[in-house]
């Protein structure tokens, strides 16, 4: 389901995803999600502010085109956060990008040919003090301490779909067990 399980009421509002099986192979507990009108989103003022976040979630992408959104948190450019998947199909990579953006210009964290097509991963990324990390399946991939200072956004969360109306490709997959928190999760 999209509710919020802290108690919190930040609930997901849910645009046209279907649910689905999960990756326990639980019937309608997952959300499928794989056009542009498709997307989970949570409305601005749940109170995240960015200074510091980690965001987990369960993914199983189905195809990559070249850019997908995972999730983002702006909707002003180069403000917030976004993490999203990109096929240069030029040279055949796929790459997993979390973007901070300071206000001017987006400063990438990037891993190369991340993910598996047709296999659930748990994504996981976190952002304090300039330091970004991203982790997959519970095992730290990559880390930066000199990332941007990250510039407030004003939009609202967005769980798949794209990331601009000028790029169309869309996420398509299945999205379960998202967590947001208002802090760096430890390593520990």
């Amino acid at each position: 389901n999209a509710n919020d399980e802290s108690g919190n009421g930040n609930h997901m509002r849910v645009n046209g995803a279907t649910l689905t099986e999960d990756r326990l192979q639980v019937k309608n507990s997952a959300y499928d999600i794989n056009s542009n009108n498709q997307t989970l989103t949570i409305d601005d003022n749940f109170g995240l502010e960015l200074e510091a976040f980690t965001y987990s979630l369960w993914v199983n992408f189905e195809s990559i085109n070249e850019h997908h959104t995972v999730f983002l948190n702006n909707n002003t450019s180069y403000k917030g956060m976004m993490l999203q998947i990109h096929n240069q199909i030029s040279n055949n990579k796929a790459e997993l990008i979390l973007d901070i953006g300071n206000g001017t210009a987006w400063d990438p964290l990037r891993v190369d040919n991340p993910i598996t097509l047709n296999k659930w991963v748990n994504i996981l990324v976190t952002y304090k003090a300039k330091k970004g990390r991203i982790y997959l399946d519970g095992k730290l991939i990559v880390g930066r301490d000199d990332m941007a200072q990250i510039a407030q956004a004003d939009g609202k969360s967005v769980f798949g779909g794209h990331w601009n109306e000028i790029n169309n490709d869309t996420f398509n997959g299945q999205i379960d067990d998202i967590r947001i928190y208002n802090r760096a999760l430890s390593e520990t």
